[in-house]
């Protein structure tokens, strides 16, 4: 089992606009902004921000050629952290599991935990063709079971390629653990969890061959931002 890393990762979560096409050529850049009022302010323009550092006083911005051309004209200034990698899946993405791999995974899980584990499609094939899968935990899960639900889910944003990770490695750590850890036991016993380790399985696939700097899923025409359309509480802190 691969080990758990711990990720503290701070970022705003602030409506979305209208999606603007795709540009190939981004490139992440730090924005000297007043607060995260400032990066708001910059959201609230249509640009996508990826976050907000309050040790350097500057907003992540993912920028195309365009987007720094609209920041030069409203004023601001930038600092280059890194460019895209259009032509492929980057080097540094090799060490995450994509699409393709988490699907075996769950496979790889299901067949050597029949009881425990069974692997779900929660979709038809989406616009580029990935499906977004579950895996169901708990003991006897061949059966009709009724318990109570614990849902988990992962990779809302498309390079967030870290999510994933970690819900894999809860797999892991409740199906090897049940029978022998008394409290996963206990868990798996009166609890049915629910992992689904990528919910935007297009955007992530995306990343890994096209453009690693992606956030949205794949709608044709208009991209959305799943991580930001929840319906339950909108706009409400």
């Amino acid at each position: 089992m691969r080990r758990c890393a711990l990720l503290l990762v701070t970022f705003l979560s602030l409506p979305a606009l209208a999606a603007r096409g795709e540009d190939a050529s981004r490139r992440l850049v730090d924005v000297p902004v007043q607060g995260r009022q400032g990066a708001s302010a910059l959201e609230s323009l249509g640009f996508d921000v990826a976050g907000f550092s309050p040790k350097t006083g500057s907003a992540g911005v993912v920028a195309s050629d365009s987007d720094l051309g609209r920041l030069r004209e409203l004023g601001f200034t930038w600092t280059l952290r890194r460019t895209a990698d259009p032509g492929g899946r980057a080097e540094a993405l090799q060490d995450y599991v994509d699409p393709a791999e988490i699907s075996a995974f769950l496979d790889q899980v299901e067949a050597q935990y029949p009881e425990l584990a069974r692997k779900f499609a929660l979709s038809d094939p989406l616009f580029e063709g990935q499906v977004v899968y579950a895996m169901k935990i708990t003991q006897g899960v061949s059966g009709d079971v009724d318990k109570p639900a614990f849902v988990l889910n992962a990779q809302h944003h498309a390079r967030e390629v870290m999510t994933p990770e970690i819900a894999l490695d809860c797999i892991g750590y409740l199906t090897s653990r049940y029978g022998t850890d008394p409290r996963v036991t206990r868990w798996l016993d009166e609890l049915a969890v629910w992992v689904v380790p990528t919910v935007n399985p297009d955007g992530a696939h995306h990343v890994f061959t096209a453009n690693n700097m992606w956030r949205k899923n794949r709608r044709p025409g208009c991209a959305v931002d799943i991580n930001r359309n929840y319906p339950f509480s909108w706009n409400a802190c």
